[in-house]
């Protein structure tokens, strides 16, 4: 439950439990003890504190007007009990719904099978994610799901499909309607291994031009290259996330076949990655594009930043790389200060970086190629950095490497390591 323009954290379970247990059930009370909080508030719900707020609002159904935001964080279908939900999702008297987050906790491979949620709770979902003033839409690790209602959604700026099976259906009540551009508002569009579900919005429905593309790395085939592309006219931002997947999985497929492609974005002003250590190869790796042309294999990073280059027009104003140096596994230990220091040179100096860092000062630092170049950052994230004395230890490192690897952009002003 939170209101825009003043949206707080999220309030404990115990605080939420102690609202909804020894508040008397009516409006000016519930309000009173709310807004002593806060104007607006984020509450966490479990089984019962969800329970007792459906009571509460049954009891008080003008309060439902104040909800704004839905987030339901699931683990399985069984945590989506209908007896405990279905009088706070209650399609009719959630008139100011402006936000819907349905996504899984903890481990991503899980995923939510939409045909075995109970049918009363899965057609009261339907109904909600298809309101036509929804703003921000969130779907994640869900299978069996129609997403043809979004195309109800006019008024949409915010669309997040990670891990998105769709199956076609006869649940939806009211079919999409097909929308002109000028219907749609969409400004944000963050998507990943879901090529089924923007399969089904190309068809659909007529596409709208987000400003804003993130996409995330993993299962990437032709429906989501053919469905990224038709979302490329307006992109003024394009931000690629490897997520942080074991070492073993990296190997199943390489991030060449992640969507590399931003070359095909002909309004793109910003370009950001954001990757782990161990996948940095992956990203800088050059390959000649005599050896791309023969196995067919997607231009890589640098080859892309040569097309801009030569393209002659373009307008990219900013390039991000952010950089996890932390081991992902848990069970390793924190480095210790030569091994940090060792890492981080790598990092910046080693030979096996050294020339592809080199090729991008050489590129980027051509004011005729990229007249409208103002940032190269390069951001390095590493709890151990977080100590005055290991961030003294490495500024040596990060000014003879701004001096020596990327000197051009270093006089331009314009290149920037931050850790």
């Amino acid at each position: 439950m939170s209101s825009a323009g003043n949206i707080a954290g999220i309030l404990p379970h115990a605080l939420g439990n102690n609202i909804f247990g020894y508040v008397s059930d009516d409006q000016e009370s519930l309000e009173q003890q709310l807004s002593l909080v806060n104007r607006s508030c984020n509450l966490e719900l479990d089984s019962w504190s969800c329970a007792r707020l459906g009571q509460v609002l049954q009891t008080n159904p003008s309060l439902y007007q104040h909800i704004q935001t839905l987030r339901m964080h699931h683990n399985g279908w069984s945590d989506l009990v209908p007896s405990n939900i279905m009088a706070v999702l209650d399609p009719k008297q959630l008139v100011n719904l402006q936000c819907i987050s349905l996504r899984v906790n903890g481990f991503m491979a899980y995923k939510l099978s939409w045909p075995a949620l109970h049918p009363e709770l899965r057609s009261a979902l339907y109904e909600l994610l298809a309101k036509p003033d929804l703003i921000a839409l969130e779907l994640t690790n869900i299978e069996g799901i129609d997403i043809s209602f979004i195309g109800r959604s006019r008024h949409l700026k915010e669309l997040v499909l990670h891990g998105v099976e769709h199956s076609p259906s006869s649940d939806p009540s009211t079919p999409a309607t097909p929308l002109t551009r000028e219907d749609w508002s969409l400004c944000s569009l963050s998507v990943g291994q879901c090529g089924d579900a923007l399969q089904c919005l190309r068809t659909a429905t007529i596409l709208p031009q987000p400003v804003e593309l993130k996409v995330y790395w993993g299962p990437y085939d032709d429906k989501m290259d053919m469905a990224i592309k038709s979302f490329s006219c307006n992109v003024e931002r394009y931000e690629i996330i490897w997520p942080n997947y074991e070492p073993s999985r990296l190997h199943d497929r390489n991030p060449h076949s992640a969507p590399l492609d931003f070359v095909c974005f002909p309004r793109l002003k910003t370009l950001k990655f954001g990757l782990q250590f161990k996948q940095l190869g992956d990203l800088l790796h050059e390959r000649h594009l005599a050896t791309t042309a023969s196995t067919e294999e997607p231009l890589n990073f640098l080859q892309q930043i040569a097309r801009l280059r030569e393209a002659g027009t373009n307008d990219l104003e900013s390039l991000e790389i952010l950089v996890d140096l932390d081991d992902p596994d848990p069970i390793i230990r924190q480095l210790d200060p030569y091994e940090q220091e060792k890492t981080l040179s790598s990092f910046l100096l080693e030979g096996k970086y050294f020339s592809s860092w080199e090729s991008l000062d050489c590129m980027l630092g051509n004011e005729y190629a990229f007249p409208n170049l103002k940032k190269v950052r390069i951001g390095l994230k590493s709890a151990a950095f977080v100590a005055p004395s290991s961030r003294e230890r490495w500024e040596p490192l990060v000014g003879g490497f701004k001096a020596t690897v990327m000197p051009t952009l270093t006089r331009r002003l314009i290149s920037e390591v931050i850790y």
